[in-house]
């Protein structure tokens, strides 16, 4: 019977964007962000993320910078390892 749970599980991800999938193992800045109170600190966090992206970005470290965004958007949107 879990095996059947684990299968749906495993095809709602493998049908998942590949930068929700990459939110299932966040780093502890991101799982901190999560966790603040209000909307606003969770937006400043999520930009601060953001920010680093672009300076990645202009320094032609695209994929890194692009790691960053899925980071930034992890903020808000993001699957749990149940």
């Amino acid at each position: 019977m879990k095996n059947s749970a684990n299968a749906k599980l495993r095809t709602d991800f493998d049908a998942s964007p590949s930068y929700l999938q990459h939110t299932m193992f966040s780093r502890d800045d991101v799982t901190a962000a999560r966790a603040l109170p209000s909307a606003r600190e969770r937006l400043e966090a999520a930009t601060a993320i953001k920010e680093n992206g672009n300076a990645l970005f202009r320094a032609g470290k695209h994929r890194d910078a692009e790691f960053e965004y899925e980071h930034a958007l992890a903020t808000f949107r993001f699957l749990h390892n149940a």
